[in-house]
């Protein structure tokens, strides 16, 4: 089934390891900056062992990320590496980061391409996905 909540509370209202699925669309980049680790560690404890999150948002730096005055923290591919247990900023920074586990990246996908008037084609949006890694 599914239940919608709050990703800006502390605490997500579940039990750890006890959410086969968490699934976000437009949400992540309204958190502030400081909260993005915590919020991401609190959907590593809630996942079961081998759940997935998926995330779209804005990618950073694009139209579709800086045109809201409401989006406070700003995503890419490489924020994302942070996370993923397979990288090596995963390795080097977490400590550094706070982060308490980490993911294994399933997909990550550059999504809603467009060229700029310089000619320049980014994406608007991302796609990732992301299978809970155990620690």
């Amino acid at each position: 089934y599914v239940v919608k909540c709050d990703l800006s509370v502390e605490a997500l209202p579940f039990e750890d390891a006890s959410v086969d699925y968490v699934f976000s669309e437009d949400l992540l980049e309204h958190l502030p900056p400081d909260r993005r680790v915590a919020v991401m560690n609190e959907i590593h404890r809630v996942l079961v062992p081998g759940g997935v999150m998926e995330h779209y948002v804005p990618n950073a730096g694009s139209r579709n990320d800086y045109g809201s005055p409401s989006h406070l923290s700003h995503w890419n591919l490489q924020t994302f590496e942070h996370f993923d247990v397979d990288s090596h900023r995963w390795a080097k920074d977490r400590g550094l980061e706070g982060i308490i586990c980490g993911f294994r990246k399933v997909s990550a996908d550059l999504l809603n391409w467009r060229v700029e008037d310089d000619g320049i084609k980014p994406a608007q949006s991302l796609r990732v996905r992301y299978r809970k890694d155990t620690c």
